[in-house]
């Protein structure tokens, strides 16, 4: 299946990982593959399907469950999508995941009113937990009405100002309606507060990557890999910033340690194997770029990155049909111009 992935040879591609499941029809990992793989070809009713006859023997398995309903919500089927979530809550009445996503699943069927009307009614089963004012502001900005979800995040922040998911929740906000210097300054005012707070300084640091801040950037994910070595993110986040900088050692490093903290992570595979490639090693670089293809294959900075890689050792009509399947989609990524670029030199030959 691998070669299928390889080429975005969906049917083909499905066509195997069925194969591989009559084989072996209770294994989480093939169902996932084929799930994938049905995704990637268009088949939405035949994933959500393999989802939920995943989701149907591992009925305890989170990822299994999430899986089964991202792909409800994606179809629109929000009654059954609650009916999981529930069924999950009732198993796991602590599991704010599952909450979380049963306060948007309500609000898709019943509108913001409802959604609102769940965290309300969650906060009560369970005051002080911050989730609930996190996704309401989630609710409200979701209807245009952003004034309201600054409003609570501000109110809920000023009660409890040591409270991280909202501090960064707020960030965000702040980010996203264009006001970057309110978004630095609510994190900042935390870590005066708490320095060895790395989740907010992490936040802090892909702020600074947003706005192209990058020395900053730097200099605060060096701080976060300085308290907690083994944060895969942080790492992986370093190792691109060097890569940005022309330090392709610096940056290896970080990213083997990354691979190292958390391995089969699409992001990561990504950010070794390009780095591999602008170091001259395009075999080793393609390992590491197709394991990050297989496993998020609609990704296109990925399959970009891979399109490259394929040229690079002279496989250049697998790269041309990927380079096709990738722009005719119309997908938007950072290099779309050097893409559509190399496309046009692979077909002049």
């Amino acid at each position: 299946m691998s070669l299928e992935l390889l080429r975005q040879d969906w049917k083909n591609a499905v066509t195997t990982a069925t194969q591989i499941a009559e084989q072996f029809p209770a294994n989480s990992d093939v169902l996932d593959a084929k799930g994938r793989a049905q995704i990637a070809s268009g088949d939405s009713e035949g994933a959500i399907a393999t989802y939920e006859r995943r989701y149907e023997l591992f009925p305890n398995s989170i990822p299994a469950m999430s899986s089964y309903v991202a792909l409800l919500n994606g179809a629109r089927e929000f009654s059954k999508a609650r009916t999981v979530l529930q069924a999950a809550l009732a198993r796991d009445p602590k599991n704010n995941q599952v909450k979380g996503d049963l306060i948007r699943v309500e609000s898709e069927i019943g509108g913001m009113r409802a959604g609102l009307a769940k965290a309300k009614a969650f906060a009560m089963e369970d005051p002080g937990n911050p989730l609930y004012d996190v996704i309401s502001a989630e609710l409200y900005e979701k209807a245009g009405r952003r004034d309201d979800a600054v409003d609570l995040l501000e109110k809920a922040v000023a009660a409890r100002p040591a409270a991280g998911v909202l501090i960064t929740a707020l960030s965000g906000l702040y980010a996203r309606i264009g006001e970057p210097g309110k978004a630095e300054a609510v994190l900042n005012t935390r870590l005066n507060a708490d320095p060895k707070d790395v989740a907010i300084r992490s936040a802090l640091a892909a702020l600074y990557i947003e706005q192209k801040k990058y020395d900053n950037a730097m200099a605060e994910y060096a701080r976060v890999v300085g308290e907690r070595p083994g944060d895969a993110a942080a790492l992986n986040n370093l190792a691109w910033l060097y890569q940005e900088k022309g330090d392709l050692a610096k940056a290896r490093g970080l990213a083997e340690q990354a691979v190292g903290a958390a391995p089969q992570t699409p992001a990561i595979d990504d950010t070794m194997g390009w780095i591999l490639l602008a170091q001259g090693e395009a075999d080793k670089a393609l390992t590491y770029l197709s394991a990050a293809n297989r496993a998020a294959p609609k990704n296109p900075d990925i399959q970009y990155h891979l399109a490259v890689v394929l040229n690079r050792l002279g496989r250049t009509v697998d790269a041309q049909a990927m380079l096709e399947t990738l722009l005719g989609s119309g997908a938007t990524f950072t290099d779309r111009a050097e893409a559509e670029k190399l496309l046009q030199q692979l077909k002049r030959g």
